[in-house]
């Protein structure tokens, strides 16, 4: 099971450590929350390329909570990894 540490969370601001990820997901969330209509930010770091834990921000603007932000981007690559499997699946069955 993924391990998840809130750093900082606020009205518009939520800062998450994924101990157990690297660049992958994290570069992933950023790149889809910075889709979503009214995040002003979003950014991940990693202090030390062999040993740092992915960091990210989601900063949004006016009432919109970022938690909220990060389970919709979470929910869509859930849907895109389902789709992924599926063409797959699908070129996999047809060839074989």
């Amino acid at each position: 099971m993924a391990r998840i540490n809130v750093r900082r969370r606020e009205a518009n601001l939520l800062e998450i450590e994924l101990p157990e990820e690297d660049h992958s997901l994290a570069n992933l969330i950023v790149k889809l929350a910075l889709n979503k209509r009214g995040v002003e930010y979003a950014s991940y770091t990693i202090d030390h390329p062999l040993i740092g834990v992915p960091r990210i921000v989601i900063r949004t603007s006016g009432d919109l909570n970022p938690a909220e932000i990060l389970r919709e981007i979470l929910e869509e690559i859930r849907d895109m990894s389902r789709e992924f499997r599926e063409a797959l699946e699908e070129q996999l069955g047809s060839s074989g």
